[in-house]
């Protein structure tokens, strides 16, 4: 779920999963060894609340797996069993992937965006207080609640603000941006461990702003969107602060282009974008992680990958009479593109 949308109050927007049951016969990625995901969680718009429904892949069965909930930011936990999600300033509930046990794990709270640690044993997030953002760590059952990104004593930070992050995939540190102190550029990349010690600025760009952080599979290396003068490009850099590289090439198209999401491969030798170039037209492209080699592989934006990579979620905006999204998917190649449901935000299960 995209910030803008939580700060704007979430007042209509339903999660919808959508889905085929996964067998013993289904077939297992060569690269990864994982079978491919067969439900994705889509957003869709409703009249006066939203909820989390459960609905076939092929679109004719629905079933609702909560209640009148505003509902946003769903993040599956590592066993696919349970959906962790944001309801506005309610907080975050827990609810199992069949509709039982939903419960209000965290209260009171505006929370943007929920990630699981790898073991599915604690719940990461961003969560505002006082239009302060900070990020903090939790037991599943919402005990033990930590604040890793606290403000006060720490040198150059005068009011802070740390939102977007991304947990490691080893779990063991978090890359995150955070809003250095006034007169400073807004935002930076920084790099801390998982308990929230070890803080360090990674990026320190003197003239742009660097935001949504994506950890490479393997580790190593560190992709963030880097925003400068109505254009914005994918880089990549070591947590050390070395190696800093451009990914996504330089737009041969003059004015506004917007990165809408990104996504690593499972390999990690490509990156899957989307990019809004002048407000109006969208696509889904992919790149090597040399930078070296880019295609487009469809119209769309707000891409996301499957767990395997076999496949792409990706929307189609502003599609219906209404002004409602469409949720499409393809192949990573960008072969076997259908449509799959009105709705936006999708997230696969693993």
């Amino acid at each position: 779920m995209r910030m803008n949308a939580v700060l704007l109050g979430l007042s209509t927007l339903a999660f919808v999963v959508i889905g085929a049951t996964t067998t013993a016969a289904d077939p297992v990625s060569a690269s990864t060894g994982r079978t491919p995901s067969r439900e994705i969680a889509v957003g869709r718009l409703g009249e006066s609340f939203s909820s989390i429904w459960l609905v076939t892949l092929d679109g004719r069965q629905e079933r609702r797996l909560s209640g009148r909930l505003d509902s946003c930011c769903v993040a599956w936990a590592p066993d696919g069993r349970t959906l962790a999600f944001s309801a506005g300033t309610a907080g975050v509930f827990l609810i199992g992937a069949d509709g039982s046990r939903l419960r209000n794990v965290i209260k009171g709270r505006l929370v943007f965006p929920v990630v699981w640690s790898p073991d599915g044993r604690r719940i990461f997030l961003s969560s505002s207080e006082d239009d302060d953002w900070d990020i903090y760590s939790v037991n599943r059952d919402g005990s033990g609640m930590r604040n890793l990104t606290p403000h006060k004593g720490e040198p150059r930070v005068d009011d802070g603000e740390d939102g977007e992050f991304a947990l490691s995939p080893d779990g063991k540190r978090i890359a995150f941006i955070r809003k250095p102190a006034i007169g400073r550029v807004p935002l930076e990349i920084w790099v801390m461990d998982a308990n929230g010690s070890n803080k360090r600025n990674v990026t320190r760009t003197a003239k742009s702003g660097e935001f949504l952080p994506s950890w490479s599979p393997d580790g190593r290396r560190i992709a963030f969107v880097m925003s400068s003068n109505g254009h914005q490009a994918i880089y990549a850099i070591n947590p050390n602060g070395t190696g800093r590289r451009r990914i996504s090439p330089a737009s041969a198209f003059p004015g506004f282009e917007w990165v809408t999401s990104y996504a690593w491969l499972p390999d990690g030798q490509s990156i899957v974008f989307g990019r809004v170039r002048r407000l109006v037209i969208d696509e889904v492209l992919s790149v090597t992680s040399d930078g070296r080699k880019q295609e487009r592989l469809a119209s769309g934006s707000w891409p996301t990958l499957s767990p395997d990579g076999s496949m792409i979620a990706y929307e189609h905006q502003y599609a219906t009479a209404d002004g409602e999204s469409e949720v499409w998917t393809m192949n990573s190649d960008g072969s076997g593109q259908r449509r799959l449901t009105v709705g936006s935000d999708p997230v696969w299960r693993p």
